[in-house]
């Protein structure tokens, strides 16, 4: 299985992104493969 996270604020370090990587560094924990995208870091 693998979660996929997906923040969309446009703040890069914001507060969207910190919790977005504590639910995947949970299921990080638990074994589960996971992915992190940063919607503020892509080119428009």
């Amino acid at each position: 299985m693998k979660v996929l996270g997906i923040a969309c604020s446009s703040r890069i370090g914001g507060n969207t992104e910190i919790l977005v990587k504590e639910v995947l560094k949970s299921a990080t924990e638990g074994g589960v493969e996971t992915e992190l995208v940063l919607v503020a870091e892509k080119k428009h």
